[in-house]
């Protein structure tokens, strides 16, 4: 039982390989300092200064963080086979080279 619970604990070991969480973390922290900057440099009676609108910028940052990050993970990063050492093949390239080697 104990072979089983360490094959499933296993994507956690690759949660955070990609970096892909220093880079949401970068993200909140420029849209803050972005937001920030914007609020103070607005005229006092503006949408900038108001309340409401930083509810709205941060449910806007987290949800473009939440997906962001997911959509980074599923194109660009790699998929790992079920060994977790090597990454899979591209089908693109096995079509690729399928048709490249029927046309030679």
């Amino acid at each position: 039982m104990q072979h089983v619970q360490t094959l499933l604990d296993r994507p956690k070991f690759y949660y955070n390989i990609d970096g892909v969480g220093e880079l949401a973390v970068g993200f909140m922290l420029a849209g803050f300092t972005a937001f920030e900057w914007i609020a103070a440099y607005a005229q006092r009676d503006s949408i900038w200064n108001k309340i409401y609108t930083l509810y709205v910028f941060v449910a806007l940052l987290c949800a473009i963080i939440h997906y962001g990050t997911n959509a980074i993970r599923a194109f660009l990063s790699k998929v790992y086979s079920v060994d977790g050492e090597t990454p899979r093949t591209c089908y693109g390239a096995t079509i690729f080279g399928r048709f490249a080697a029927e046309a030679a």
